[in-house]
């Protein structure tokens, strides 16, 4: 069955629009408006998504891609300000026409958030540089989680000039399992994932990651 993440609202507006133009308008008009409607349906459209079982996978510590993208930068060794751990962050660009979910790397709880009001809106393109380092809290919604070994990591959304600000629907105290829906990034954006530096990474610049399936770090000695 096909889910979208548009609003209930968003359908009644768009079945308004079809009958005032079947009544008033033209059928171009009305082609018009249904090929802006199959526009939303597929840029908003939700993942099927199906959990690994196999017991060779579901046992591993494996840190999976939350969002489809293009990883646009590694960095080590990254302190962010309040924090007393060191990350190792990877930059996805998340681009127009794919799925925008996004979605749990591995089970854990949140243990807190920061929404800017203001946020600082930053291209995609790794032209286009990122604070890190100290306070970075002008880069937007920045949600870290608690995983079973009491291991913090964290995922912050950076909205680009030409997407929508990020749908998280977590709040400090929920939890979730592995490929659990947080919400999701409307018309996409950067995401910064925070990984800790005892995990490590399989991945590589310039790599095509797709949500829930692509595995992005393990944790050291999880493989033995």
């Amino acid at each position: 069955m096909f889910q979208f993440y548009l609003k209930k609202t968003t359908h009644y507006k768009f079945i308004a629009l079809f009958l005032l133009c079947l009544l008033f308008l033209t059928i171009f008009h009305f082609l018009f408006v249904f090929s802006l409607y199959c526009l939303f349906l597929f840029l908003f459209r939700k993942k099927n998504t199906k959990l690994n079982t196999d017991p060779l996978i579901s046992k591993r510590d494996f840190f999976y891609s939350p969002i489809d993208g293009r990883i646009i930068s590694i960095s080590k060794n990254v302190r962010i300000e309040d924090d007393k751990v060191s990350y190792q962050v990877i930059r996805i660009a998340n681009y127009w026409g794919q799925n925008s979910g996004i979605y749990l790397p591995m089970s854990a709880e949140v243990f807190d958030r920061r929404d800017t009001p203001f946020p600082t809106k930053v291209f995609r393109s790794g032209f286009f540089k990122i604070t890190l380092e100290g306070d970075n809290r002008t880069n937007g919604q920045y949600v870290r989680f608690l995983n079973k070994f009491s291991e913090y990591f964290a995922l912050q959304f950076v909205q680009c000039p030409f997407g929508g600000a990020a749908q998280v629907w977590s709040l400090p105290g929920d939890r979730g399992n592995r490929q659990a829906n947080l919400g999701f990034f409307p018309l996409g954006g950067s995401v910064l994932i925070y990984i800790p530096v005892n995990y490590e990474i399989i991945v590589q610049q310039g790599e095509w990651v797709k949500s829930t399936e692509t595995i992005l770090a393990n944790r050291k000695g999880s493989l033995e």
